[in-house]
């Protein structure tokens, strides 16, 4: 028989000491998060620009405020979904993810495409 000491998720291994040394922790990752939008002041300020998916569970919006503009694509469904973004504002601009830093295809004026993991987001800054 099992204890509920021995569970993995037991309060002596889950906590926050435990959890604040572990950098891929939750914890981490939301300290991260709310960093990364405290560094971005479209977000809190910007103007708003909604984009048509194309897709009733994908909700697109584009955020700016002098430097970066911000893209920010998220999935509301439980289940995969494809975009099909119309980025026509952006063509020739490079859009790069806002945590890993990594380099998307550059827009054209053809449908942009993008697949999100169940309640998945993306957030890009737009390099004119």
């Amino acid at each position: 028989m099992t204890r509920a000491c021995d569970e993995p998720w037991y309060r002596q291994a889950i906590n926050v000491e435990a959890e604040e040394r572990d950098p891929s922790s939750l914890w981490n990752w939301i300290k991260r998060l709310i960093q990364t939008r405290r560094n971005c002041a479209a977000f809190g300020l910007g103007d708003r620009q909604l984009f048509y998916a194309q897709n009733r569970s994908v909700l697109a919006f584009c955020r700016h405020r002098e430097e970066p503009t911000l893209l920010v694509v998220a999935n509301l469904s439980r289940f995969v979904q494809l975009a099909r973004l119309s980025l026509d504002k952006f063509v020739g601009a490079s859009l790069v993810e806002v945590f890993g830093r990594e380099p998307f295809p550059v827009v054209t004026s053809e449908p942009y495409f993008l697949t999100l993991g169940s309640h998945a987001f993306y957030w890009f800054e737009v390099k004119r």
